[in-house]
C-alpha cells in the first residue's frame, strides 16, 4: 500500500501513511491501513481475505469513503462554542472566554452540512481529564464526532477584589441610613395630610359662609316681621282708644 512490492505495485495508494499486515490459519490474510485525504483520517481493516485481495478491498473501502464523506472542522462551524459573541461586562469578562472547543471534526456524507447535525447535551464525565465536558455530534442516529471543551487559561483579574480596590470602591459608595428613608415617608405624608385638610377645611368655609349668609336673612325677616306686628298692634291700640272717647 506504501511502496511498490514485487506484483502488488498496482495497490499503491498515495494517501496511505501506514499500516499492518497479517495471516493467522483462523482470520486468513488480515490488513489494517491508515490513510489521509482532505483533512478526513480513515482506517480500514480487511480480514479473512485471499491474498492480494486484503489491498484491493483496503482501496475500495478508501476511494468510496474518500469520495463520498467529507471533514468538517467544528471548531469553525459551531459558533456558539468558537466564537466569542459574550457582551462587554466591564472587568467581569475583560480577559476573553474562559473554554475553548478542542480541534475535531465530524464526519458528513458529501451532500451535507454543519447545520444538518444535532448537538447532544455536554457529558461532564468526559475521556480527557484535561477536558471540562465532552460534546457529542449526531448525523440521524449516528455519532459522527465529538468535541472536548477545554479550560482556556483565561485568568481573572483579583485585584479588582483585593482590599485597597475594595476600600477605593467603598470610598466612592454614598450611605444612606434607612431612617433617612423613614424621615422622608413621614414627611410626605404630612405634606400629603396638610393638602387635604386645606381641601376639606376650604370647602367647609364656603359651606359654613352659606348657612351663616342663609342665618343672617333669616334673623333680619324675623326682625322685620316683629316690627311689622308691633307697628300693628300699634295701630290697631290708637283705632280702638278713638271709638271709646266720643
Amino acid at each position: 500500500m506504501l511502496h511498490p512490492f514485487k506484483s502488488y505495485s498496482q495497490f499503491v495508494n498515495q494517501d496511505c501513511t501506514g499500516g499492518k499486515t497479517g495471516y493467522t490459519s483462523v482470520a486468513n490474510s488480515t490488513l489494517v491501513t491508515y490513510a489521509e485525504k482532505d483533512g478526513l483520517t480513515l482506517c480500514a481493516v480487511i480480514m479473512n481475505a485471499q491474498s492480494p485481495d486484503q489491498y484491493a478491498d483496503t482501496n475500495t473501502l478508501l476511494n468510496y469513503y474518500f469520495s463520498n464523506f467529507k471533514a468538517l472542522s467544528i471548531a469553525e462551524n459551531e459558533n456558539s462554542a468558537a466564537t466569542d459573541n459574550t457582551p462587554d461586562l466591564g472587568v467581569m469578562n475583560e480577559h476573553g472566554m474562559y473554554a475553548k472547543v478542542s480541534e475535531n471534526y465530524v464526519v458528513l456524507p458529501n451532500n451535507a452540512d454543519f447545520s444538518s447535525v444535532k448537538r447532544e447535551a455536554a457529558d461532564m464525565k468526559s475521556d480527557n481529564k484535561d477536558a471540562l465536558a465532552t460534546v457529542r455530534y449526531k448525523y440521524g442516529d449516528h455519532v459522527v464526532g465529538c468535541v472536548d471543551l477545554l479550560k482556556s487559561g483565561a485568568k481573572v483579574d483579583l485585584s479588582y477584589f483585593d482590599e485597597n480596590s475594595r476600600q477605593n470602591v467603598e470610598s466612592d459608595i454614598i450611605r444612606i441610613k434607612p431612617v433617612y428613608f423613614l424621615w422622608v415617608l413621614v414627611l410626605i405624608s404630612v405634606i400629603i395630610l396638610s393638602i387635604f385638610m386645606i381641601r376639606r377645611i376650604s370647602d367647609n368655609i364656603y359651606v359654613l359662609k352659606h348657612k351663616w349668609s342663609i342665618k343672617k336673612e333669616q334673623r333680619e325677616r324675623f326682625r322685620e316681621h316683629k316690627l311689622e306686628r308691633k307697628q300693628r298692634r300699634r295701630r290697631d291700640n290708637l283705632k280702638f282708644s278713638g271709638r271709646h272717647k266720643y
